[in-house]
Parts: C-alpha cells; sequence; structure tokens
C-alpha cells in the first residue's frame, strides 16, 4: 500500500490540550496517564480487550450500579 492509499490522521493541539484522530493504530506511551470526561464515555472493541495493572484496579460510580 503507497503513502497516497493509506488514511490520514491529524493532531491538533490548543491550551494544553490534544485531538488525535487517527486511521490506523494509536499507540501512546507517557509517564503518567489520566483521562476525564466531561459528559458519557463509551469504549467499543470489535475484538478482544486486555487490561493489565501491577496495583490495585478500582472501579465505582456515583449514583447508579456498576453493571
Amino acid at each position: 500500500m503507497s503513502d497516497s492509499e493509506t488514511l490520514k490522521g491529524i493532531l491538533l493541539s490548543c491550551e494544553g490540550r490534544i485531538l488525535v484522530k487517527a486511521g490506523e493504530k494509536m499507540y501512546i506511551e507517557t509517564g503518567a496517564y489520566n483521562q476525564a470526561v466531561n459528559g458519557n464515555y463509551e469504549l467499543d472493541a470489535t475484538g478482544s480487550y486486555t487490561a493489565a495493572a501491577a496495583g490495585t484496579v478500582s472501579i465505582s460510580s456515583t449514583g447508579s450500579d456498576v453493571k
């Protein structure tokens, strides 16, 4: 597949925030990572999903049950 046939992505940054739109694979490597969502958050995986932690994993909800 040539460069002209591959999907392109964008990276925008402003005031310490970033927007990434990736047409293919995306990798993030960082010393520490915190994700905050204002509004609803949904994670869909068409294949398997694996999460691994060396420490404690905590899932909580305020106002409703964790399902």
